[in-house]
């Protein structure tokens, strides 16, 4: 839940709202399985329900920012959709696979320390670079402030909030993924 509030924190800086985080949690999880199911690599299953959560977030991005939708009905639309697709890939059956090739991403220790504390820290930390120390992060919570002012001072507001959104549905499935494990 920390990481994806830290995606989501991206998203609210915007000034935006993704209602959609809950359902990309679970297509992110559901895919990263079915990935392992079908005999993926750990590593690959890992990248491929974060990229279904980036996937999903880009959609919400360019529909809201390009399309010039209201954010808040394109991600109740994608969530009503995600959440059927979720149970449409499970045939609403649960998925049991004890042996998960990643599951020590969801329960793992390193050092003692759980490895969800070791990924949250490490998002946390790119997270405040990037808010704190990048051209973009700055741009990013301008466009919160007043978008039509970042936007006279050279920040790019639409495709700001596509990387946003894609940031915050990468953070989702990353979240996702880790919480198939747990």
């Amino acid at each position: 839940n920390a990481i994806i509030a830290a995606g989501m924190t991206f998203v609210i800086l915007t000034a935006g709202i993704d209602l959609s985080v809950g359902s990309i949690v679970a297509v992110s999880g559901v895919t990263s399985v079915l990935a392992a199911v079908a005999g993926m690599p750990a590593v690959v299953a890992v990248l491929v329900g974060i990229l279904a959560g980036a996937f999903a977030g880009l959609i919400n991005g360019a529909l809201s920012a390009y399309l010039s939708l209201a954010p808040f009905i394109v991600t109740l639309g994608l969530m009503t959709f995600l959440r059927g697709l979720a149970y449409t890939m499970t045939e609403g059956q649960p998925i049991v696979d004890s042996a998960l090739p990643f599951r020590d991403l969801g329960n793992g220790y390193i050092a003692g320390i759980p490895v969800p504390v070791v990924v949250m820290l490490v998002v946390y930390l790119i997270s405040w670079f990037v808010l704190e120390r990048t051209k973009f992060g700055i741009n990013l919570q301008a466009i919160g402030l007043n978008p039509n002012a970042a936007a006279v001072a050279g920040a790019s507001v639409p495709n700001i909030t596509v990387i946003t959104m894609a940031m915050a549905g990468s953070f989702a499935g990353l979240g996702g993924v880790m919480m198939v494990t747990a």
